[in-house]
């Protein structure tokens, strides 16, 4: 099922492509990891900046502003909009810690219904502000180091700054600052609630936020619940 599901999710990247400000798209699998074109970063491939043209208030589905709990407070909103060209579902959150914070996020790890889930394209809009309490940010923007997905629950992760055994490049969300838009197109025709954990070596929170619900049904689903339809129609005829 996974297979064909994916399958889907590339065979609609040329679709979405022409809906994103600029580079090109790139499905983010499971396992996978896209990284911020920076000087500093020499991963690839690198995450689309800028966001899709779609992201108009007539497009929005959903929307959500939650506080950050824990020790990295905060508000995190949640966006969701409908893809005109396609009907389905792009995530998009922008995380803003509080001017109290003595700690800074560099880690946000999402929850919610990704398994089987394509993610045709992902970015950030460079929009934020972001480096306070670090000392040598790479950059100021609010854009993550990169943007990966578990493997196993298949959920993204975005990585502000990398780990002190990796050079410690990237940005931080300090006191006051505010990240980019880090947003996901999705095939999900649907929506539900789940969480986003931050981090910061032992400080850790958490907010919730809005995510899938599910993948798009695949043509064997439609076409079975379609039999079932049809099937209590002519029961209840007789």
């Amino acid at each position: 099922m996974r297979g064909r599901s994916r399958r889907m999710g590339l065979l609609a990247v040329g679709l979405l492509g022409a809906c994103v400000a600029s580079a090109s798209a790139s499905v983010l699998d499971p396992g996978d990891a896209q990284f911020a074109n920076q000087p500093s970063v020499s991963g690839t491939p690198k995450y689309i900046e800028g966001l899709p043209s779609y992201f108009a208030p007539g497009n929005i589905v959903a929307q959500m502003s939650s506080p950050n709990t824990g020790a990295l407070g905060g508000l995190t909103l949640s966006t969701v909009y409908k893809n005109p060209a396609t009907n389905w579902l792009t995530f998009d959150y922008q995380v803003t810690a509080a001017a109290t914070n003595t700690r800074v996020i560099v880690r946000g790890a999402l929850d919610g219904q990704w398994v089987d889930v394509s993610i045709p394209n992902v970015g950030a809009n460079g929009g934020g502000v972001s480096g306070a309490g670090d000392p040598l940010p790479e950059w100021t923007n609010g854009d993550p180091n990169y943007i990966e997905r578990d493997p196993a629950t298949e959920a993204p992760t975005i990585q502000w700054r990398t780990g002190a055994a990796q050079g410690s490049i990237g940005t931080v969300i300090g006191p006051g600052n505010a990240s980019a838009q880090v947003w996901f197109e999705t095939n999900a025709v649907e929506f539900g609630q789940s969480v986003i954990g931050f981090l910061d070596s032992g400080s850790i929170g958490q907010a919730s936020i809005l995510t899938p619900a599910g993948p798009v049904p695949e043509p064997a689903t439609l076409i079975l619940l379609g039999s079932v339809v049809i099937g209590f129609a002519l029961r209840r005829r007789n």
